[in-house]
């Protein structure tokens, strides 16, 4: 099981890779990173809260590129090969976690390196390598939520791509905004729960140029029971749909 996981997520790589589809999210990335940092100096918390906001956005936009980019054909000869469509479908979302990986990874050592060459002086406060620790955990953390969101508008369970990439879009938007709309209309919150929580991130570490292991692990909590039911959600459309 193990090897064959690990064949996938090869397989998965190689094929993205010889693509160029990955290069303008890559490039958006790199961007935003040097504009965020462009002034200085600038309060931890706040700094990282806002990158790994903009990862999330990244990750969704990497994901729905590799779903989008996958051939159909191609796809349904590997899952018959694998004989397991779960597998297969597991082994997507490892790739893509690999992505969201170097994605935070470079989110966290850009501005770390910056500091560095800037004099130490690229931050209101001294970094810390916990500092370091706690951007790495919250940039995976919201990395993941984009590349899990990407799963559920994948082509073999919306086959409009356009109507598809509009929805997304919207949600998104308003995962973004939702504790301001809450604030606004409290009984909104009982139909907006659905929504990543993104906003609820944001909000429950925002304010603070400080972060905590308590409110690190509600936050991963949070994330994986919302990952995990993402995942479910699209394998019971994927077996309804009776996809290979």
């Amino acid at each position: 099981m193990m090897r064959k996981s690990r064949e996938l997520v090869w397989y998965h790589m190689h094929l993205y890779f010889k693509t160029n589809k990955w290069v303008m999210p890559f490039l958006v990335w790199i961007l935003s990173l040097v504009v965020s940092y462009s002034v200085k100096p600038v309060h931890v918390g706040s700094s990282i809260l806002v990158s790994a906001g903009i990862s999330f956005f990244i990750s969704l936009w990497l994901g729905i590129t590799y779903y989008d980019n996958v051939d159909p054909v191609a796809e349904q000869i590997t899952i018959l090969k694998v004989q397991n469509r779960r597998l297969y479908d597991i082994s997507q979302f490892l790739f893509l976690g690999v992505i969201a990986s170097l994605l935070s990874t470079t989110g966290v050592l850009f501005p770390s390196i910056k500091n560095v060459t800037d004099g130490l002086d690229l931050y209101t406060r001294t970094l810390h390598v916990f500092d370091m620790i706690c951007s790495l955990w919250i940039h995976l953390v919201l990395s993941f939520l984009g590349i899990g969101l990407s799963m559920l508008f994948q082509p073999r369970i919306m086959k409009n791509r356009k109507f598809a990439i509009l929805l997304m879009a919207c949600i998104s938007v308003l995962a973004i905004s939702k504790s301001g709309m809450i604030d606004s209309a409290p009984p909104l919150k009982g139909l907006l729960w659905v929504l990543p929580p993104l906003s609820d991130i944001l909000t429950m570490l925002g304010n603070k140029d400080y972060f905590y292991v308590g409110e690190l692990c509600k936050m991963t909590g949070y994330s994986v029971l919302y990952l995990v039911v993402l995942f479910v959600i699209s394998e019971v459309i994927l077996q309804k749909k009776n996809n290979y």
